[in-house]
């Protein structure tokens, strides 16, 4: 089923407008990630629309991804090579993609369901949002299953490396992300959830903020009754990219007075705790402490500060991947 376009608002048009000129003017095109899919059963044949493919095995439980997805992405801009590159790369870190050898790995390599729709074109950017969909079967003589998943997100970044066995010759190859300000900034500004009410995203609030483990607990809850997969929980996880620090800052739920807003007070904490998730350059809470002091408390000066910062490190993402991917850990 094709999805809708999404429905944005004016305020937040002219912020896409914004952030459009400040990819060219900069050069730094990654904000407009060109998204890949990372279910790579998606291209196999054989599997009927709408079955299950095992992904990889525990002791108490199976993980399972439908299939087949076909891969979204960006047709204008030619960040990823092709499939088998990144394909390639992702084997070689121990991500087997054949239904045979995935069994043997607890990890596997997610695709990112993008909802965000502009223009006609999907991206994932400041402001994109979606789904992670996966599916959980108790073992063999179990009725439930507490699964602990881990949750990493990473990226995979366009290198242009100079060509060995020809002097002055250049290509560009794909490697993965490997700086610590980079993979830090993608823990804050693409968040992840487990719950997400709301007609759509003018309207979505979300609650079970993740930060780096998920817990499945089967209890309290059905087993899907889609045919084929009556022996399986269907989960669906919800990540958003907010466009900017004040559409964060400023949906934030509050416990005293007790507010209940767009993202969780957990959000809150989050930003407290790891300001280095959110804000470029800065270390720890130290820093955002240093920087109140520098603003004598201006709340007004203190929150545009921050902001800037927060769309610096939306720009070091861009300029430091190409794409993204999630990993699940199962072990």
């Amino acid at each position: 089923m094709e999805r809708s376009e999404t429905k944005v608002s004016k305020k937040m048009k002219m912020e896409l407008v914004k952030r459009m000129s400040l990819i060219i003017v900069s050069g730094v095109l990654l904000l407009f990630v060109s998204f890949y899919s990372f279910g790579w059963f998606s291209f196999n044949t054989k599997n009927k629309p709408g079955t299950l493919q095992l992904v990889t095995s525990t002791e108490s439980y199976d993980l399972l991804i439908e299939t087949p997805r076909r891969t979204t992405y960006d047709s204008d801009h030619d960040y990823i090579t092709g499939e088998g590159e990144l394909k390639s790369n992702l084997t070689a870190k121990g991500f087997n993609f054949t239904a045979a050898d995935t069994t043997v790995d607890t990890k596997i390599a997610f695709e990112l369901v993008n909802e965000f729709r502009y223009e006609n074109r999907y991206y994932i950017m400041p402001g994109s949002y979606g789904t992670v969909t996966f599916y959980v079967r108790p073992a063999a003589g179990k009725s439930s299953v507490v699964a602990k998943l881990g949750l990493d997100i990473g990226g995979y970044g366009i290198v242009v490396e100079e060509d060995e066995e020809n002097s002055g010759s250049y290509y560009t190859v794909m490697r993965e992300v490997e700086s610590g300000p980079v993979l830090d900034l993608m823990k804050g500004h693409i968040l992840f959830f487990t719950e997400r009410t709301g007609a759509d995203y003018e309207h979505y609030q979300y609650d079970g903020l993740i930060e780096g483990e998920y817990v499945f607990d089967s209890r309290g809850k059905t087993l899907c009754e889609d045919v084929g997969k009556t022996d399986c929980y269907k989960v669906t996880l919800y990540w958003e990219w907010p466009i900017t620090y004040f559409e964060l800052s400023e949906n934030l739920s509050t416990s005293v007075p007790e507010v209940t807003r767009k993202y969780p007070v957990e959000v809150g904490e989050y930003i407290e705790e790891k300001p280095e998730y959110f804000f470029a350059g800065v270390i720890g809470p130290s820093d955002v402490d240093d920087l109140e002091d520098y603003y004598s408390g201006n709340a007004e000066r203190i929150a545009d500060a921050l902001s800037d910062l927060y769309n610096d490190g939306d720009q070091i993402i861009g300029s430091g991947a190409k794409c993204i991917v999630l990993y699940i850990d199962a072990g």
